[in-house]
């Protein structure tokens, strides 16, 4: 919601009375970008609303201060969403990328005490989070009743797949990610006997070398908004997968591990950008009611792809180790290219920060 009269939020979405509702609380401290009313596992509920520098909770007659940490928020926020998890209440204004650049330099990390390390403890996160869920007590779930006229899973299904399909700026970047990605794959299906047989990488430096890739990924986690805020975030969108593409040519050009450490923290830094401000742009153009539905169908595009470069990339590997890298990283930059304009001018319609 980025402008709204006497907007609640409700179970259902957001619904508008006839007149303004006192909270009997003070006025909030800045322009509300986006605000939530949750529900604990007690059956307690609790109002949040963000702005541009703060978190903020309704309490009896005054907001408190919600904020993990002070001025997190001062460079720009787009519109709040929220979710709850048991007592635990969440809430992102841009797309925060953690597991993806903060798991892979700890996992390279990992990698250099016990190439088993990262794999166990990734198994055994999963298997943490399953019992936690188990764990909760069947009486502390609310059972929420169902409207009856609520649509059914098919239909609501279906419902996504049109909307992907008839918003062809949408589906034009989904095809756009895909194909990108798939280029990806091809450049990636061998690389560990790349790394190993043609640069001579060590095995104790394997996992070094991989983090170099992990360094570069939060150093651009890091700077995606302030680029955005400088530059524009269709600017920085379609520049972002454009270098990627570049650099992951560089990386098949290494004549050694240094350059290719050094070409690998570019992509990191590139690639970084290009995920936290891709997901900004489909949470902007992408109505809350059909998130989850066109946003599954557009994983299910990009992600079902990648196998098949995978496979690509191991014959095309038959005739050189550095064939898969310079093949897929030019396929990429090819579709980069031509997607380009389209990127920043949909990206740059979508940026209300």
């Amino acid at each position: 919601v980025l402008q709204a009269v006497s907007a609640v939020p409700t179970l259902r979405g957001y619904g508008t009375p006839p007149s303004g509702i006192d909270l009997g609380v003070a006025a909030l401290s800045g322009t509300s970008l986006g605000g939530a009313l949750l529900y604990t596992l007690s059956g307690g509920t609790r109002t949040i609303v963000g702005s541009a520098a703060k978190l903020e909770e309704a309490g009896a007659t005054a907001w408190t201060d919600v904020t993990r940490t002070a001025s997190a928020y001062s460079v720009g926020a787009n519109r709040w969403r929220f979710a709850q998890f048991g007592n635990t209440s969440l809430a992102i204004n841009l797309a925060t990328v953690l597991q993806q650049f903060i798991g892979m330099p700890l996992g390279a990390v990992f990698f250099v005490v016990s190439a088993f390390l990262p794999f166990g403890l990734d198994a055994l996160g999963f298997a943490i989070a399953a019992v936690m869920l188990v764990s909760i007590p069947r009486r502390h779930i609310p059972k929420l009743v169902v409207s009856q006229d609520r649509p059914t899973f098919r239909t609501q299904l279906v419902e996504g797949l049109r909307f992907l399909w008839n918003d062809k700026r949408i589906l034009k970047l989904v095809v756009s990610t895909a194909l990108i990605g798939f280029g990806f794959n091809i450049a990636g299906a061998t690389l560990v006997l790349f790394l190993t047989k043609t640069l001579e990488v060590p095995q104790a430096l394997f996992g070094l070398l991989l983090l170099s890739g992990g360094v570069g990924g939060l150093l651009g986690a890091w700077a995606a908004p302030k680029l955005s805020s400088r530059f524009g975030r269709g600017s920085v969108l379609a520049w972002s997968i454009t270098l990627t593409s570049i650099f992951g040519i560089a990386q098949g050009l290494s004549p050694n591990m240094f350059v290719f450490a050094a070409a690998s923290v570019l992509v990191g830094f590139a690639i970084a950008n290009w995920n936290v401000l891709l997901m900004s742009v489909y949470h902007t153009l992408i109505p809350s009611e059909v998130f989850g539905r066109v946003h599954g169908t557009r994983r299910t595009i990009v992600w079902g792809i990648m196998p098949i470069g995978a496979l690509i990339g191991g014959l095309i590997a038959r005739l050189d180790l550095r064939a898969p890298m310079l093949v897929g990283g030019a396929f990429s930059l090819l579709i980069a290219l031509v997607a380009f304009r389209m990127i920043r001018q949909l990206a740059d319609s979508s940026d209300n920060t």
